[in-house]
């Protein structure tokens, strides 16, 4: 089974969610953590724990994600 949760407000997220950064988690075997930024500048995630970017390959507790991209992070 699949658990998906759209968070706006959750422990594991330090940083401010802005209204256009939508955050959500799967959790199944593994934790994943999707961030989208729909705003027209930089989004800074800081994260409780640190996570890996399943794209880029490195491990840390905070992440820039650039206007209109996507971050899909794996615990």
């Amino acid at each position: 089974s699949v658990v998906y949760i759209e968070l706006r407000a959750c422990d594991e997220i330090l940083s401010t969610l802005p209204e256009k950064v939508i955050a959500s988690m799967f959790v199944n075997e593994e934790k994943y953590l999707v961030v989208s930024n729909l705003d027209d500048k930089d989004y800074t995630l800081k994260l409780r724990d640190a996570w890996s970017d399943r794209v880029g390959g490195n491990t840390a507790r905070e992440f820039v994600v650039k206007p209109g991209k996507i971050l899909f992070l794996k615990k």
